[in-house]
């Protein structure tokens, strides 16, 4: 949709039309000016469509998640998924390897996994249930703190990638929104301190912070963005097939 706007936005044609509108209401034209206030227009009219579309076309299926909330299956899910992050972060940083620091950054992602099996039972026991059915040994387990720790980014994450923010994330860089969220929430600092303790420094904790967030919200907003898109296109074959199905046929 966007690309196509911005095609529209760049046409010849646009502004030959813009061009006659304005003429058509007696208004002097500047170069200048005629083109801010055809980009203005067209920004506008743009985020009215696409608001009117997503109070009509929003999928359901992401339309309903709690900001706050998970089911045992999505934490499951959730557990398999982040253990992703610290075993891409510690392949990256153990190419670096004459540099001090991130020696040091490999030493706490690896205190990260889990270090007997999958642990005796607890609160969060419940969460590695699907974790244990599709481990075949490669798997970066990551210990109870560490999941706690995914588990409040997952939290703040569905507060800002999701599908009642579409119309708003065009005007941003949806990486940059969300790992500034990440970092100003308290809840998040609080237990990022806890996993990371007094191991390493404050500057390099910030740094690992950083790489960690990144990671994670790059990996976040990429599956958020191919469901989105999947579940349009779905409703999009439905609504074609069924207007299709209405079209009158024609006679043999």
């Amino acid at each position: 949709m966007w690309s196509a706007c911005h095609s529209l936005c760049c046409s010849s044609e646009m502004r030959s039309k813009w061009a006659a509108v304005l003429e058509t209401v007696h208004l002097q034209r500047e170069d200048d000016v005629d083109v801010f206030l055809l980009q203005h227009l067209l920004e506008y009219l743009h985020d009215r469509m696409l608001t009117d579309v997503m109070k009509t076309d929003k999928p359901p299926s992401l339309s309903t998640l709690k900001p706050q909330t998970m089911d045992k299956h999505e934490e499951q899910a959730l557990r398999y998924a982040v253990g992703y992050a610290p075993f891409k972060l510690m392949k990256n940083f153990k190419k670096m390897e004459k540099n001090e620091s991130a020696s040091k950054c490999v030493k706490v992602l690896q205190q990260w996994a889990e270090e007997s099996g999958y642990g005796p039972k607890d609160d969060v026991s419940y969460t590695k249930d699907w974790l244990q059915s599709q481990d075949r040994g490669k798997l970066f387990k990551v210990n109870d703190s560490v999941y706690h720790f995914f588990r409040s980014l997952e939290y703040v994450t569905r507060t800002v990638v999701k599908v009642d923010n579409v119309a708003s994330l065009r005007k941003n860089n949806i990486i940059t929104l969300l790992l500034t969220t990440l970092k100003s929430n308290t809840n998040v600092i609080k237990c990022w301190n806890t996993i990371v303790g007094d191991s390493i420094d404050s500057a390099l904790s910030s740094v690992l912070l950083d790489e960690t967030l990144t990671c994670f919200g790059k990996m976040r907003c990429n599956a958020f963005v191919k469901a989105y898109l999947d579940s349009v296109s779905r409703k999009a074959q439905k609504g074609l097939r069924k207007e299709l199905s209405q079209s009158p046929q024609p006679s043999k």
